[in-house]
């Protein structure tokens, strides 16, 4: 156990705050802090983009190269397309725009249609190629970043940053590394849906797949839904406020993702330091 460097000083016995660390280090804080923002600065005047963010032709054909998928990370913009359906219970809670559709019937849903809503999305790649039982080249995803946004109506989607989002690039051929593509993307994806300012969790993951990858990261591809995915409040959480805990057995269902299928439009380049 590392002692309390304070413990059992007066405080009338101790020494104004003079910017000196109280451990005795030397540094001092308002110093430290300066010396970080002046060198933060000067590090960001020295980032630059990969070469290829400035040559379309080059950034597809790296995308096109198998050997470069394992250990990538990369991000994109992306188009998303679906119809949300608030249950009995959402249609109590929620405050709707005059533009939702209103019900057809006194026991259908709300449903709110979505169409070309913007999105980014982030994904890196394992570095091991592995292989499914029939000889495909396989290797493990992890989502890293998912946000929609659009104001009318007013919904934010987030990734849950307290559970893992995984999935998986197989491709279509039996062999090694060069026959990842084309392949089959699947993501199993936990999410944060905020819809009119209310938060809501699925318990289980959404489930999107590409049926038919040429390029990684996937520009052009279109992935889609594998079922209905069910989203409940926050106080549905087996321990409230722990955003990782499961859902309670039995919970109502606020809202539904009937359908969604959404576009990766265009690559996303990162700036880095180097060095």
């Amino acid at each position: 156990m590392v002692a309390d460097p304070h413990e059992g000083l007066d405080p009338s016995e101790e020494t104004p705050d003079t910017g000196e660390s109280p451990d005795g280090d030397g540094i001092k804080r308002r110093t430290f802090v300066t010396g970080t923002a002046a060198a933060g600065a000067v590090a960001a005047a020295a980032a630059v983009l990969p070469a290829v963010a400035a040559d379309p032709v080059a950034a597809a054909e790296k995308r096109a190269d198998t050997a470069a998928i394992p250990g990538s990370k990369h991000f994109a913009t992306m188009l998303a397309f679906g119809d949300f359906e608030l249950s009995e219970e959402g249609k109590l809670l929620f405050t709707k725009p005059a533009v939702v559709e209103a019900p057809k019937g006194p026991d259908d849903p709300v449903v709110i249609a979505c169409a070309g809503i913007q999105g980014l999305s982030g994904v890196t790649t394992e570095r091991q190629i592995l292989a499914t039982k029939n000889g495909k080249p396989r290797v493990g995803l992890t989502r890293i970043l998912t946000h929609f946004q659009w104001e009318n109506p007013k919904v934010l989607i987030e990734q849950n940053p307290y559970k893992n989002s995984w999935g998986e690039l197989v491709g279509h051929g039996t062999g090694g590394i060069g026959k990842l593509l084309p392949g089959r993307a699947t993501f199993h994806q936990y999410l944060i849906l905020t819809a009119f300012d209310r938060p809501l969790i699925n318990a289980k993951p959404m489930v999107m797949t590409a049926e038919d990858v040429k390029q990684w990261p996937p520009i052009g591809s279109h992935f889609k839904t594998e079922g209905p995915t069910d989203f409940y409040d926050l106080s549905s959480l087996t321990r409230p406020g722990d955003m990782a805990s499961e859902v309670a057995p039995n919970s109502p269902v606020i809202a539904t993702l009937a359908a969604c299928q959404t576009i990766v439009m265009t690559q996303v380049f990162m700036p880095s330091i180097p060095g």
